[in-house]
């Protein structure tokens, strides 16, 4: 018995000197963590509406007119006894904007009569758009008659007149109108002289 308790006895002192083994507690395993999702991004397609034109606003269906060159042509005098051929040409510069879309066309140009008398005027012109292409068109300008057969009072006369006219393209004007000519008072003989004249002027 006591040599039984002297073996055992070292192996219990021994045991009890050294801890018990520990056990790894079981690691688990690293869960994958998903990587968000790329984010699609579709680029918005351009419009393939066209792009919306600059209005005139109030400057006409072709804008501003000019310049421009007429050959008219008719009768002076249409109120008198006596009717003359009168025929001329017209330069028409660029049309400048005065105020709030309302144009002016300088003018100059020369008339020849018949009977010898002839008119060299410069003035203004406007034209108003009726629609479907058709225009009104006052005009006036001041020249200098040189008398043929037709005694107007002095050589200072004043034209004034309004046409009516059609612009078939572009590039093209009919005009018929009536045209008024005196010296305004100026002279003694105011008499004055109406013609009816027939135009056709050509873009430049």
């Amino acid at each position: 018995m006591l040599h039984s308790i002297l073996i055992l006895a070292p192996l219990a002192l021994a045991a009890l000197s050294n801890p018990a083994p520990t056990i790894p507690a079981a690691v688990p395993a690293a869960i994958p963590v998903p990587e968000p999702a790329a984010t699609l991004v579709v680029a918005a397609e351009p419009s393939l509406a066209p792009a919306a034109r600059p209005t005139a606003g109030s400057e006409g269906p072709d804008g501003p007119q000019g310049p421009e060159l007429t050959l008219f042509w008719g009768t002076f005098g249409i109120l008198d006894t006596e009717v003359i051929f009168e025929g001329g040409l017209e330069y028409r510069f660029a049309e400048r904007e005065l105020f709030d879309g309302f144009r002016l066309a300088p003018i100059v140009g020369a008339s020849l009569l018949a009977d010898g008398g002839t008119y060299v005027f410069a003035g203004a012109r406007h034209e108003h758009e009726l629609g479907g292409g058709f225009f009104l068109a006052p005009s006036f300008a001041a020249g200098i008659y040189q008398e043929g057969g037709v005694d107007l009072g002095g050589p200072l006369e004043f034209r004034s007149g309004l046409d009516l006219g059609v612009r078939p393209t572009d590039e093209l004007e009919l005009t018929a109108g009536i045209y008024h000519l005196s010296n305004g008072g100026l002279y003694s003989l105011n008499g004055g002289a109406e013609s009816a004249l027939f135009g056709v002027t050509f873009g430049l």
